[in-house]
């Protein structure tokens, strides 16, 4: 699936259709695929997001460098623009610390924050 976020498409995959959501946040020089094999063992429990951050994947990248600040921000307006409330974000290496600077900053409300060899921790 894809849509236009903060003036660049993005692609992103839904799995499962009942349950807590669930979003996938993947690590830098990754995609939304990374996260595959965990989709296929919780679809059936989970409604579950995976996007690919702008400059990954099938996203398209952005003009300048962004640093995590802009990734948050970004994070944040994805879920506005998909009328999205996680309950839980995982994050995997750099999507672990947008996680993190998104839950201390307050950018987005969730209930749980999973840390996946999250940079910097």
């Amino acid at each position: 699936m894809n849509l236009i976020i903060n003036n660049l498409a993005v692609s992103y995959k839904v799995a499962g259709k009942k349950g807590p959501t669930l979003l996938y946040l993947h690590g830098w020089g990754s995609n939304k695929e990374a996260f595959d094999q965990v989709t296929k063992l919780l679809d059936n429990k989970y409604h579950i997001i995976a996007l690919d951050m702008p400059g990954f994947g099938a996203s398209e990248g952005p003009d300048g460098p962004w640093g995590i600040e802009e990734y948050g921000n970004f994070v944040k307006n994805f879920t506005e623009k998909l009328d999205l409330s996680p309950g839980t974000i995982i994050g995997h290496s750099m999507g672990g610390r947008i996680g993190v600077y998104i839950a201390g900053n307050k950018i987005l409300e969730f209930n749980k924050l999973v840390l996946l060899g999250a940079h910097g921790f």
